[in-house]
């Protein structure tokens, strides 16, 4: 018998809480996450990947940055989210104001991360009996996926921790999980990526994920590469996907939209917060930060990550999905144990050789010869996480 891959079931003092993937808000949610989807061009069947890409250039592009390096005066893309007849030049003045922006994220703080609250502040309050929105948001919709802020007076900008919210929950609504993160001076976020069983950063702020040799790379990654002198590999990873209503990029790579030009040190620091189930403001993060012990952690003071709690990358970005334990071969039978660490585990599923799925509990025996057998994790809602496969 051969193990081809497992995840790392690990049972620690902060393990990760995700959003609750059947709460009556985030099922809600997946009508208008489908319309995101399909504005991008993609499909429920298509890859983890290309999802997360869509929703953060849709992030980015609806649930607006007040920096201006994002949108600098005179320029012409993603007009259509603004007024009809605003540029760009009048939005940086007015709500690129220091105070304005300020003001801006102290309300959202007071909701302590609330994804409800930030999501339904620009598109109206969500019945989530019926999924129709009323007419209290600051954006009117245009289109499927579609918004338009209404004007500058009623607008609240969204700094980087709400844009990522915002993204999460509807992502959260696809069986897609996702972790609020710490770096210096910016809280991007991880998504958790089942085919390539890893944790991958992203940020709606500069429009980017970062790549390490060409490829997606996980925050264990490019931190690893940042502190070993090796930060060359690295580069800015710009959605290639867009919506149907615009065909240009958003935030066009320059000096300042890239975290990898806005911070010349790099990824010296990186740190998680594994308790994301903010609906209803129910999470307080502070003291909750985990951080990977890197040479900078302790001397930075742009940022509150010296004060995280050191732990290894299996706790700061844990494995999600079937991990194998308690083997026993009796002749040519092997029996052995299921663990989870998909959150909201409710039953195991087994296919052999491309089959179909059956469930199956928490221990199995397989025979020598079977062939190639898989094994996944199904939450309440029905989805899965990285699956174990062994051979025999």
């Amino acid at each position: 018998m051969q193990i081809v891959q497992q995840a790392r079931v690990l049972i620690n003092r902060w393990p990760y809480v995700p959003q609750d993937f059947s709460a009556p808000y985030i099922v809600a949610l997946r009508t208008e996450a489908n319309e995101v989807l399909t504005a991008y061009g993609l499909t429920s069947a298509s890859p983890t990947l290309s999802k997360i890409e869509a929703f953060m250039d849709w992030g980015a592009r609806t649930f607006v940055h007040p920096g201006q390096q994002f949108h600098i005066n005179n320029s012409t893309y993603n007009l259509s989210v603004l007024p009809s007849g605003v540029t760009w030049t009048q939005y940086n003045t007015t709500i690129g104001n220091t105070t304005r922006a300020q003001a801006d994220q102290d309300e959202r703080l007071s909701w302590n991360f609330d994804p409800i609250r930030i999501i339904d502040q620009a598109f109206g309050v969500l019945n989530t009996s019926t999924g129709v929105r009323d007419n209290t948001g600051t954006m009117t919709k245009l289109g499927a996926a579609q918004w338009q802020i209404k004007s500058l007076a009623v607008w609240r900008s969204y700094f980087c921790t709400f844009q990522h919210e915002a993204i999460g929950a509807y992502l959260a609504s696809l069986g897609i999980r996702m972790m609020i993160t710490q770096v210096e001076g910016d809280n991007p976020c991880v998504f958790y990526i089942p085919e390539l069983k890893k944790w991958v950063h992203v940020s709606s702020t500069f429009n980017e994920m970062i790549n390490l040799d060409g490829s997606p790379a996980s925050p264990v990654e490019f931190v690893a590469a940042t502190t070993t002198g090796q930060a060359g590999r690295l580069s800015s990873r710009r959605p290639t996907l867009r919506p149907s209503w615009d065909a240009g990029l958003y935030i066009p790579l320059s000096t300042n939209t890239s975290y990898l030009t806005f911070n010349v040190n790099g990824f010296v620091n990186y740190g998680s917060y594994p308790d994301c189930n903010s609906l209803g403001g129910a999470v307080k993060r502070n003291g909750r930060g985990i951080v990977l012990d890197t040479p900078a952690r302790a001397t930075t003071t742009t940022s509150n990550i010296n004060q995280f709690i050191v732990q290894p990358s299996t706790v700061a970005f844990p494995d999600l999905g079937v991990g194998l334990t308690k083997f026993k071969r009796t002749g040519k039978a092997v029996s052995f144990d299921l663990l989870s660490s998909w959150p909201q585990h409710a039953y195991f599923q087994r296919r052999i050789n491309g089959g179909s799925w059956v469930t199956v509990g928490a221990a199995d025996t397989l025979i020598d010869g079977t062939g190639t057998v898989e094994y996944r994790s199904v939450d309440v809602a029905g989805f899965s996480g990285m699956t174990a496969i062994v051979t025999l």
